[in-house]
């Protein structure tokens, strides 16, 4: 598929994605006028869906660069990374990579210097605190796994900068499901023994 219909599809999915995430748009239009952000260096590796293109352009459109890798190569959306690098957001990753792409693409994402991290397994903090990346002020980990990884670094007194453990805040347990992926447990559970 050429690069242009890549962009295209990736562009179709990321307007849909967007078209069903309310609060993303709600802290975009409530703060895009003072882009808090602007300047901020985000260094990200998440996976490349659709629903991550809306966080990215979010960041973007409230004023930071952003540099991303995927937490799983399998997971990658080619279609989503063609998107986001028309977008001028800077790509480390495709489909399929191997092993040592995949720790080389998240030294591309260190080499950017960024000040905040946001990580789905923690590989990406875990070499931060390897090479002691510097300047960097804080993160987030998306996964139980990755925050029991950070964890470990904090009991040993080896933890350089503050990261919130996603999976603990409570706002996540409120929300997570209904608006995260689209269907709160209770409407499954609805649906398989209905519940009148």
């Amino acid at each position: 598929m050429h690069a242009f219909e890549l962009i295209k599809r990736g562009k179709k999915s990321w307007e849909w994605a967007a078209s069903h995430m309310d609060i993303i748009n709600t802290i975009i239009s409530e703060n895009i006028a003072d882009r808090p952000l602007k300047g901020l260096k985000i260094g990200l590796s998440l996976h490349i869906t659709k629903e991550t293109s809306v966080l990215i352009i979010a960041l973007i459109r409230l004023g930071s660069k952003v540099s991303l890798c995927s937490a799983n190569p399998l997971s990658v959306q080619e279609d989503i990374g063609a998107f986001l690098s028309s977008k001028g957001i800077k790509v480390y990753a495709w489909k399929d990579e191997t092993k040592k792409d995949y720790f080389n693409n998240l030294s591309q994402v260190l080499f950017d210097h960024p000040q905040i991290l946001a990580d789905d397994g923690a590989d990406l903090h875990v070499m931060a605190h390897d090479e002691e990346t510097p300047g960097i002020l804080g993160g987030t980990e998306e996964t139980t796994s990755g925050v029991t990884r950070l964890k470990a670094l904090e009991e040993d007194a080896k933890l350089l900068y503050p990261v919130i453990g996603v999976n603990n805040a409570k706002t996540k347990h409120l929300f997570d499901n209904r608006y995260g992926t689209g269907q709160s447990t209770m409407s499954v559970i609805e649906i398989c023994i209905p519940l009148n």
